[in-house]
């Protein structure tokens, strides 16, 4: 990334919280390109970086509101990737997740569906029962929901991120309590998060919507979480 361009835009959005995915970096990486001082010293900042291989997966927060506390990872199995942060403030807590892909010919779907899914959505549910408060989840989930989502279903359910497994998989995490804000509130909206850039398929807006805000329902109660 352009040296200033992280400054420029935390300078020109402000936001209070920024979560990030994907950020396909290391510790090492951080340091040497000193990044850590390109972010304005108004933010706090929280990263979690694959050990298992660099350049790959990765999560970040940026806050100008200091956490209470912060983990990395969950459980024991998922802790090499770099896939999620989990920040406690006064009245929610957040956590940004980087879901894993269940890549070609579907070879992660197992772990994806069996482990990942399965221990994520028990973590997310004990979060607010432990903390008493709400939960409000962000990220990359690698998953078209609805048909709504993705930009032609035509031959897709083998296809990793809209296969009927994935889909099932985010359906239960809604009825367990969690809300996809952004379809509660335009219904029918078409948005997609994500375009193939191999195959240029921005230009021609054939998309997925594999990005989502998802709140507990205290949450949605409409309270003054910051």
């Amino acid at each position: 990334m352009e040296k200033g361009i992280w400054s420029e835009f935390l300078n020109k959005e402000r936001p209070t919280v920024l979560c990030l995915n994907e950020t396909k970096t290391s510790v090492d990486r951080i340091d040497e390109s000193f990044l850590y001082t390109q972010i304005p010293t108004s933010y706090a900042q929280y990263w979690n970086c694959s050990t298992v291989r660099k350049g790959y997966s990765g999560t970040a927060i940026f806050s100008k509101v200091e956490p209470l506390s912060v983990a990395y990872d969950f459980g024991s199995k998922h802790v090499d990737e770099g896939r999620s942060i989990t920040a406690e403030f006064s009245k929610f807590t957040l956590v940004v997740v980087y879901v894993p892909n269940s890549q070609d010919h579907l070879r992660r779907l197992d772990y994806r569906i069996n482990e990942w899914d399965a221990e994520f959505h028990a973590y997310l549910r004990s979060l607010e029962k432990s903390k008493k408060k709400p939960v409000i989840v962000t990220g990359d989930f690698n998953v078209a929901h609805r048909p709504i989502d993705i930009y032609d279903t035509t031959n897709k359910e083998k296809v990793a991120g809209f296969t009927p497994q994935e889909r099932h998989s985010f359906d239960q995490l809604l009825k367990s309590g969690f809300s996809d804000t952004y379809r509660d509130l335009y219904p029918e909206s078409v948005k997609y998060s994500f375009w193939s850039m191999r195959q240029r398929k921005r230009a021609t807006n054939e998309g997925w919507r594999l990005d989502y805000f998802l709140m507990s329902q205290q949450a949605k109660s409409g309270i003054e979480l910051l």
